[in-house]
């Protein structure tokens, strides 16, 4: 499968600096996995990235993010859970909470 910042520029012709890029579509297209797989990618190279969803709430965002993030099924994997969380927190990952930002704890 191509990588998520590939099909963001092939099909939307890439993000420039300061602009902000909305993403909708119907329940179970995919947005929120995909999203979520490139915010990984943007923050593991040190840009910022902030979440705003009216949909899912914080708690399941992260939660799948960072099973997205530790690259092993952390339910069969306890023993690494920890240390791939503390690594995890260390992103420049920002949810909104309706009322400012967060960051995750």
């Amino acid at each position: 499968a191509p990588e998520p910042e590939n099909i963001v520029i092939s099909t939307l012709g890439g993000f420039r600096r300061g602009e902000m890029t909305i993403f909708s579509g119907r329940t179970g297209t995919g947005k929120t996995t995909f999203l979520s797989e490139y915010s990984l990618d943007l923050c593991m190279q040190g840009v910022n990235t902030l979440w705003c969803s009216f949909e899912v709430k914080n708690t399941r965002l992260l939660r799948g993010m960072l099973k997205q993030y530790s690259l092993v099924n952390l339910e069969e994997r306890v023993d690494e859970f920890n240390n791939i969380a503390d690594k995890f927190t260390l992103l420049p990952l920002y949810l909104t909470d309706f009322h400012g930002s967060q960051e995750p704890e």
